[in-house]
């Protein structure tokens, strides 16, 4: 077994994946403690940056968007020698089961966890850093990075490690162990979303995978002086919680193993004897169609159909359900008090429900409709038929209109959720208005800035890499404090917030609404038109020779006029926000801030009228 293990370290240590990640994890720890680059949370603080406190939390959410490398690591040493056609290989020499296994497994997971401790690794170095503010560094601790190690970074990873090589070594299929990864998320979704409530705050805290609720809570009541000298103690709900996954991850790898065997199961059919009949079979008409029109129309059936087939898909939006509906049950009690069910406060929580899934959606299914031809070895026949072009246009159309029905889906299970409440006034004007034009107009623009991506990058999960890091530089560049990154006409898909009043609907919010959108969906048509232009890069065609081939008068038509829409919209944006309006950066307001307080500082001890007694009459319908 110590073989295997030391293969497949081995193997990832000759990986570019294995220094990629390391090198995205080690520079955003260092920049962490050595910029303003990364912030984790938005407003300066007063907490030391490699505070015993300030360390553990970064950690940890470093290792809440490290599950989807670990889904990628463990699941492809699980999977490894499925993809490659080798197992037989494997199975047929007098290798053990359990050295092949836990060889695989232990060797996984031991990278996993130094690719983890590369966070750690960039703060410290971050402290050696000359420019880094001494006001903002405080002594140095090595226990302030050994105890999250010992607290998150050893159980985490083996949990992750353990349920993403189990769910891939047992079906034998990547996306498997890809579909464990959201479900990670979902748990942890649904921990914060109980632990905001006081009767259901213990129980988030238990389900809560990453540990994070339990660093909150041993940590909630401290003054900065504590949350900068002390280290994070270990509590009686950190140690349950701790106890509680490690066990989970170790009955999941022990029942994993059990049910893992060499053995390829083949299903045998049965033959059914067939009587010496002479059957007259008609020979079927067939009327060949060469319509671009009805080849679109026929494809769309058939990849909707593909989609509703998929149990990945449908896993997907049930775990959206399930965070919807838990999200909804928290919704009804705001600190203790009952609140009614009405539709802008649903909406509010579908949205950011609506964002992550739809996110996470359209990457997985432009990917699937992008690369099937290429795992089916079938890419050949496609790329070079006449109406390749138009397949893809209709398999992209499949994946809208999927969106389309995913919100019907959340309106059915908020006005489910209405009806089980007692709740009768639905306003279906206001879950469609909402739902179709914040975050349908969401799910168009990720799935062509995936369509793009997945276009020119021929690995399927290299492409998943690229699109998740695109959204999280996105994040990390409106948090520095260069005002050109905090402008929202560079953060694409975003619009900035709107505000849905029950009284005045939009209100002003609407004609940035409908600007940004417009703004957006323009880039979002360009960024459709090159992925179907380089559509070739798979046959081994260069981008260049790719957009050639591709190229006639109706793809210079679209990249003509959407980018002349694209380039007005920017400008008139750009002058109405940014010059007209005067827009401040983040260290401009704060600036006027103390300005304000120095000069009007001197009245705050005056005498002054103040509001004692208001009295209102005040008609509301319909209570």
């Amino acid at each position: 077994m110590l073989d295997i293990i030391l293969f497949e370290i081995g193997f990832w240590l000759r990986t570019r994946a294995f220094y990629f990640n390391s090198s995205i994890l080690i520079l955003f720890g260092f920049l962490l403690i050595t910029s303003d680059f990364i912030r984790l949370s938005g407003a300066e603080t007063p907490i030391f940056k490699n505070s015993p406190y300030m360390v553990s939390y970064a950690y940890v959410i470093t290792l809440f968007f490290g599950a989807f490398i670990a889904a990628y690591l463990n699941s492809n040493s699980a999977y490894r020698d499925f993809r490659d056609n080798v197992y037989e290989l494997f199975f047929t020499s007098p290798i053990k089961e359990g050295s092949y296994f836990w060889g695989r497994f232990i060797g996984s997971a031991l990278i996993l966890f130094v690719i983890f401790l590369m966070v750690l690794l960039g703060m410290f170095l971050g402290n050696f850093a000359p420019w880094v503010p001494k006001e903002k560094i405080g002594p140095i601790n090595l226990w302030s990075y050994i105890n999250p190690l010992l607290q998150f970074g050893i159980i985490n990873t083996f949990f992750m490690a353990a349920v993403f090589y189990s769910l891939t070594s047992l079906t034998r299929s990547a996306i498997i162990g890809y579909l464990g990864g959201i479900a990670f998320i979902v748990f942890y979704i649904i921990s914060g979303t109980l632990t905001a409530t006081l009767k259901w705050e213990f129980l988030g805290i238990i389900l809560d995978p990453l540990g994070m609720a339990s660093l909150i809570d041993a940590t909630e009541y401290w003054t900065t002086s504590q949350l900068n000298a002390l280290q994070i103690p270990w509590t009686g709900k950190m140690v349950l919680n701790r106890l509680i996954w490690f066990f989970v991850g170790l009955m999941v790898i022990l029942w994993a193993y059990y049910r893992f065997s060499f053995k390829v199961g083949v299903v045998k059919s049965k033959r059914e004897k067939v009587k010496g009949e002479v059957v007259k079979v008609e020979k079927p008409t067939f009327k060949p169609s060469f319509s671009a029109f009805s080849f679109i129309l026929h494809t769309l059936r058939f990849e909707i159909s593909m989609f509703y087939k998929s149990y990945v898909v449908l896993v997907i939006i049930l775990f959206s359900i399930i965070t919807l509906v838990i999200s909804f049950t928290g919704m009804s009690m705001i600190f203790d008090t009952p609140v009614l069910p009405a539709t802008y406060i649903l909406t509010d929580f579908t949205f950011g429900n609506a964002l992550l899934f739809t996110a996470i959606l359209s990457t997985f299914l432009v990917g699937e409709i992008i690369h099937r031809d290429m795992e089916n070895k079938t890419f050949e026949l496609v790329y070079s038929s006449p109406m390749a072009l138009n397949l893809f246009i209709a398999r992209f159309l499949a994946v809208i209109l999927f969106f389309a029905f995913l919100m019907l889906v959340y309106i059915a299970v908020g006005v489910g959720f209405q009806i089980y409440k007692g709740y009768y006034n639905f306003e279906l004007g206001v879950y469609f208005k909402r739902l179709f034009l914040e975050v349908w107009t969401y799910a168009f623009m990720f799935s062509a800035l995936a369509f793009f991506i997945h276009s020119l990058i021929n690995h399927k999960f290299l492409a998943h890499m690229v699109f998740m890091a695109y959204f999280l530089a996105v994040l990390f560049l409106s948090n520095l404090e260069t005002k050109v990154f905090q402008m929202g006409i560079f953060h694409y898909p975003f619009v900035p917030d709107v505000t849905y009043s029950d009284f005045y609907g939009y209100g002003h919010f609407l004609k940035p609404l409908l600007l940004y959108k417009a703004y957006w969906s323009s880039l979002a048509v360009i960024f459709i038109t090159l992925g179907l232009l380089s559509q070739r890069l798979k046959m081994g065609i260069s981008f260049i020779k790719a957009i050639k081939m591709n190229f006639n008068r109706i793809y210079a038509f679209l990249l003509f006029s959407f980018g002349i829409i694209f380039v007005g919209l920017f400008s008139y944006l750009y002058y109405n926000h940014y010059v007209l309006n005067g827009f401040k950066s983040r260290e401009e307001e704060r600036l006027l801030s103390v300005g304000y307080e120095k000069k009007y500082s001197k009245y705050e001890r005056m005498h002054i009228p103040k509001i004692t007694d208001v009295f209102f009459k005040v008609d509301i319908y319909p209570y």
